[in-house]
């Protein structure tokens, strides 16, 4: 398990750009066709916006990058760990499978 500390003496970690893809796989719109298909309540509007932006700042779900690694000019978009969707659980309904 890794945790993330503001400790100078902390073990550090390097995430190479493959790393974190493989952790935060989901750009916006899987994201939200995801959520589209897990709830019978979900739509895309202010709610939903209100309820994602502060999760996108939490690293335990989202994470800023580059949209062409290495590439300082390349547009940054931000991507998601699927553990974000309990999270939508709390305010949306589950359809029933």
């Amino acid at each position: 398990m890794v945790a993330m500390s503001k400790d100078p003496a902390a073990t550090k970690i390097t995430l190479s750009e493959e790393d974190v893809l493989k952790a935060y796989p989901w750009a916006y719109k899987e994201l939200t066709n995801r959520l589209r298909e897990r709830y019978t309540d979900f739509l895309v509007n202010q709610r939903y916006h209100d309820i994602r932006k502060p999760l996108a700042n939490d690293p335990r779900y989202a994470k800023e990058r580059f949209l062409v690694p290495g590439h300082a000019n390349s547009p940054k978009t931000v991507f998601f760990n699927p553990n974000i969707v309990p999270e939508f659980d709390k305010h949306y309904t589950r359809k029933a499978f």
